[in-house]
């Protein structure tokens, strides 16, 4: 007889989140999926994991706790979490207990300042002690450490991190994103209003981080953004009260589509100074059902890899490239102290460090709305005067003088 886990410290919340998820979830409908979901029949819907930091406390049971203790996870490709195997534990005779049970498996993630761009979300190789068996995550390529299981090796603490290595799991952090855990209506509300908004506007267009903008004001309300965010991958698209679809903007970029604006959504709608990564992304669809409610492709966990029954976005059709987004300019000032400092350049150069990115599936979505997150937080932290829209290199700020000293 197989032997029941039990997800304590590690995997409560997600069984439980799971449990509410499927409480509430819509039924699928029965109807058919487009074939080639994507704005006007383009691209597909991607995925991407995401981390924070802190020792993570044993979950709540309210809704507001509900979902605490969401850890950076080993993923697959597609973003679904992998299980590791856990020998039983012992009853207190010394004697193991049954078989080895499935766990959802924490890796070792660190913000490590380089100094210059201040905290990135880099899997520490370099930790203290060094952890044993070191894997490749297959949803974004890093090398990271699986944190030991086992608890104090008593039966029933198999999925508890082993007693020497609790500080070792992260916390994923949500920040403004935690709005996401609030009645629908919330939600609901918040998209009624920026549709009227739109609906209402005789121009739409995208900012300088893919931000949707009427009649020359950029959506910036981080509520707004996450119901766009929402419907967007619900829905393909966004519609006004009367059912009329809002056309959205084609910034020219090759392979564009809606899912693009959604992760410009969610960069916006995340904290400036926070991170959005792989995890986040997966466990802020559930945590917005959007895998249950949406009409484009979704993959179902087997217990090996997902959670048994639990449906996630298919991102493996969405690709994404920095340059292509991003190959604009921007002019202004750098507040240093009480003096200012005039800088004219690219926004690859100022925001990204001249590093570029190109991939695909659910790291490429997450890092999409990370990049728009970055450039967001850039354009506040300084005297902005000219930026380029996102896919616009123009040449009247790219050839610009460097702006004069005040």
């Amino acid at each position: 007889m197989t032997k029941k886990p039990v997800y304590s410290l590690l995997s409560a919340a997600v069984a439980i989140a799971l449990m509410m998820g499927t409480a509430q979830a819509a039924p699928d409908g029965g109807g058919g999926k487009p074939e080639n979901p994507g704005s006007n029949g383009q691209g597909k819907p991607g995925e991407n994991p995401g981390g924070g930091g802190g020792k993570p406390d044993k979950p709540g049971r309210g809704k507001g706790g509900l979902y605490s203790d969401l850890l950076i996870l080993n993923r697959s490709d597609n973003g679904l979490p992998i299980f590791s195997g856990v020998p039983a534990g012992t009853e207190e005779e010394g004697e193991a207990v049954g078989e080895p049970v499935a766990c959802l498996q924490p890796v070792t993630a660190a913000p490590i300042d380089d100094g210059e761009n201040g905290p990135i979300d880099l899997y520490a190789e370099s930790l203290v002690p060094q952890l044993s068996n070191p894997l490749t995550n297959a949803a974004n390529g890093k090398s990271v450490s699986p944190v030991p299981l086992g608890g104090t090796g008593i039966a029933g603490e198999e999925c508890d991190v082993a007693t020497d290595f609790v500080d070792y799991p992260q916390e994923v952090l949500f920040g403004r994103l935690n709005l996401g855990r609030a009645p629908t209506q919330v939600l609901k509300q918040q998209l009624s209003d920026v549709t009227d908004v739109l609906s209402a506007a005789s121009q739409l267009s995208l900012d300088h981080a893919g931000r949707l903008v009427a009649d020359g004001v950029a959506i910036d309300s981080p509520g707004q953004n996450l119901a766009i965010h929402a419907e967007l991958q619900k829905f393909g698209g966004l519609k006004a009260k009367d059912q009329t679809a809002i056309v959205l903007p084609d910034p020219g970029i090759s392979g564009f589509s809606f899912l693009d604006i959604a992760a410009s959504a969610l960069g916006a709608a995340a904290d400036k100074g926070g991170l959005v990564n792989l995890d986040l992304v997966v466990y802020d669809n559930r945590i917005l059902n959007i895998p249950n409610l949406t009409q484009y492709d979704t993959l179902t966990g087997d217990g090996a890899i997902g959670e048994a029954g639990e449906k996630y976005m298919d991102y493996s059709g969405y690709q994404y490239k920095r340059s292509d987004t991003y190959p604009g300019c921007v002019r202004g000032y750098f507040i240093e102290g009480e003096t200012t400092v005039p800088f004219h350049g690219s926004l690859m150069h100022y925001v990204f460090g001249d590093a570029d990115f190109e991939d695909d599936n659910v790291f490429a979505f997450a890092t999409a709305a990370d990049d728009a997150r970055r450039v967001i937080a850039f354009v506040h932290d300084n005297i902005v005067t000219n930026v380029d829209s996102i896919g616009q290199h123009t040449e009247v700020i790219c050839n610009a003088p460097t702006p004069a000293t005040p």
